[in-house]
């Protein structure tokens, strides 16, 4: 074209997004919030409650740009941070005042969903953290004590386990914030076990539960959240895979067990004192198991060199504070 020519601007130069900072957030009694960027150092935060807060989960989607903490507590009430656990704020709306005691989030439904041990409707979901809706109980599930819950990514499904049931029936999933439906009789039971966490394993396909105060099993595995197999040997409050360490970590009262598979479960050193442990994650940018108990966080470094893993667990304590969950922002 006459009278066009293009102007060398100079070679191109690409922004890098800055590395999004490691945020790990616990919570536990009478308000407790302590912050970690390392997993081994950790800040106390002042959360403006006394709740007792039992579960807490992270959405990247949510917040104004460093996502969204968000907690439930055994006091009916569900707080939010947007600043990594600096600063916390009530629901705006929890429609009822259970004992909410687990929450977790879903990326593909984007929404929380929460459940608990009492109360009519026992499963609430919200799409913010701050406004939040009661869900119905599955067919034949009023009356459950819901304890642990987990988003499964691969099946598109949240999966949630009870300290009682019927007829050994002790488990419930669900793939929209309002289809939940109990799953299948466990396999073998004969008496109904304190179930207490649940995670998922990409890795393996498989879900994971452990029980707290064993009667006969203390672990059992599902693929798909509704058909399960229980094993001995495991038993916990909390657990979680890690795939790069590639087991399980299951942690409660003064025990940690883990297991490459779920089935058979290694019993480790523990650190000296009294943690009574009740929550545990792995962060793949810390290579790093974080627990956290009595007396505040600690940590482990797995070592994969020879089946199965064997773990050093190291205590950071942050004095007497007693923390119940644990999360990271991822």
């Amino acid at each position: 074209m006459a009278g066009y020519a293009r102007a060398w601007l100079g070679p191109r130069t690409w922004a890098q997004s800055p590395a999004k900072p490691i945020g790990l957030v616990a919570v536990g009694d009478s308000g407790a919030v302590l912050t970690s960027s390392n997993g081994t150092s950790w800040s106390p935060q002042t959360s403006g409650n006394s709740d007792t807060w039992l579960s807490v989960a992270y959405s990247n989607s949510l917040g104004s740009g460093s996502g969204r903490f968000c907690a439930v507590s055994f006091n009916g009430t569900v707080m939010y941070s947007d600043d990594l656990g600096v600063t916390w704020a009530y629901a705006s709306t929890v429609p009822q005042a259970n004992q909410w005691t687990a929450i977790a989030w879903s990326p593909a439904l984007n929404i929380f969903a929460a459940v608990s041990q009492n109360g009519t409707n026992r499963i609430m979901t919200s799409s913010d953290g701050n406004f939040w809706s009661t869900q119905s109980n599955p067919t034949g599930g009023s009356g459950y004590q819901w304890e642990g819950l987990c988003w499964s990514p691969d099946k598109a499904t949240f999966c949630a386990v009870a300290a009682n049931g019927n007829s050994f029936i002790q488990t419930m999933t669900a793939t929209s914030a309002s289809n939940w439906a109990l799953g299948n009789a466990i396999t073998g039971e004969t008496s109904n076990e304190n179930w207490a966490a649940v995670c998922w394993s990409s890795t393996l396909g498989k879900f994971c539960a452990v029980a707290d105060g064993v009667v006969a099993f203390s672990s059992m595995l599902s693929t798909d959240g509704v058909n399960w197999t229980p094993a001995a040997g495991g038993g916990g409050k909390a657990v979680f895979w890690s795939a790069a360490a590639n087991l399980f970590a299951s942690l409660g009262g003064n025990t940690i067990k883990t297991s490459a598979a779920g089935a058979s479960w290694t019993t480790q050193t523990t650190p000296t004192g009294t943690h009574d442990y009740h929550g545990v994650l792995w962060s793949d940018r810390l290579n790093l198991f974080v627990g956290v108990g009595l007396n505040g966080g600690f940590g482990a470094t797995p070592n994969v060199s020879s089946p199965p893993p064997a773990t050093t667990w190291t205590p950071h304590s942050t004095g007497s504070v007693y923390t119940r969950a644990v999360a990271e922002n991822v």
